[in-house]
């Protein structure tokens, strides 16, 4: 018969082989990333201003769409190589009329388009935007994220290597983010895995990719994390998909309710996007850095608990 002894030492074993199991891969692969991280570099190959599409999927934005709008006309890229494409998924506020009238007025060198769809949903706007997109490159924005005038040029330029099919970039972190230590193990890690081979997890508020290496598949319009779906599609064609931390964004337009609403929204769609390519971790080149995410996202949250 088992002592009390005996289960306590059984139980103390059991609770340390856990916690090796669900902390040590994470460390290690941090520690990884961070060695890395400084490697990530692209072609110093100049003068690639390509033809290229702004997409823009919007709900119900139009309080910031025109200062939106302002700020891609200003970007430093070439307004004749730019084309806008605006698809509105069911305003209610008269985001494409705003659309249309500013962009009738101030981008006189710009080839646009405002779509409206009466069916909801980033997915759906993504996908509808993929069917009808000529240009071998999308940059997709959102709305509320702010971006440096230099940001096409710099996320553009990655494209020079024939194997990069999508970039995006990285929050700006502030001080008083109360998300902040978790945001820069995030940031760390998606830069190194860049500098390895690829990041599978977007951030969907600054990407582009090269639209042949999607290779005309579709998103799942029933999940979130369009971003990552577009990632996943990349890197299983044979692309790499990186971060690059110079190119920055802000979003101060969601915080407090609406923020964890989004997170936890975002969160549940990542989930869902690595069960939907889980077997993406026997792939040679990327499977280790695919099974940490899956590790990270789906089974670590269960062990600890």
């Amino acid at each position: 018969m088992v002592s009390r002894m005996e289960l306590i030492g059984a139980f103390w074993k059991f609770g340390i082989f856990m916690f090796i199991l669900t902390f040590i891969f994470p460390i290690c692969h941090y520690l990884l990333c961070l060695i890395k991280s400084n490697n990530l570099k692209y072609s110093e190959k100049q003068n690639f201003i390509p033809n290229l599409t702004i997409l823009l999927p919007v709900k119900n934005e139009s309080k910031v769409i025109c200062g939106k709008l302002t700020e891609i006309i200003n970007m430093d890229y070439p307004n004749k190589c730019i084309s806008i494409l605006i698809i509105d998924s069911g305003s209610n506020d008269q985001t494409s009329l705003i659309s249309k009238e500013f962009l009738s007025n101030n981008a006189l060198d710009i080839n646009w388009s405002v779509i409206s769809l009466d069916k909801p949903g980033k997915s759906v706007a993504v996908n509808h935007a993929l069917n009808i997109i000529d240009d071998e490159y999308m940059v997709m924005m959102d709305a509320e994220a702010i971006l440096e005038p230099s940001t096409l040029k710099s996320i553009i330029h990655w494209f020079n290597d024939p194997k990069i099919g999508g970039v995006c970039g990285q929050l700006r972190r502030n001080q008083d983010d109360p998300d902040g230590k978790y945001r820069g193990y995030y940031n760390i890690v998606r830069v190194g895995e860049s500098a390895i081979y690829s990041t599978p997890i977007f951030e969907g508020s600054i990407c582009a990719f090269r639209i042949k290496s999607l290779n005309s598949q579709k998103i799942n319009s029933n999940i979130n994390s369009d971003d990552t779906q577009l990632a996943l599609m990349s890197l299983s064609s044979g692309y790499r998909t990186i971060m690059d931390p110079n190119i920055k964004f802000c979003d101060s337009l969601h915080e407090g309710k609406h923020r964890r609403i989004r997170q936890l929204r975002r969160g549940q769609g990542i989930i869902r996007t690595l069960l939907m390519n889980r077997n993406m971790i026997l792939n040679k080149q990327y499977g280790y850095i695919f099974a940490h995410t899956f590790y990270f996202h789906i089974i670590m949250p269960w062990l600890f608990v």
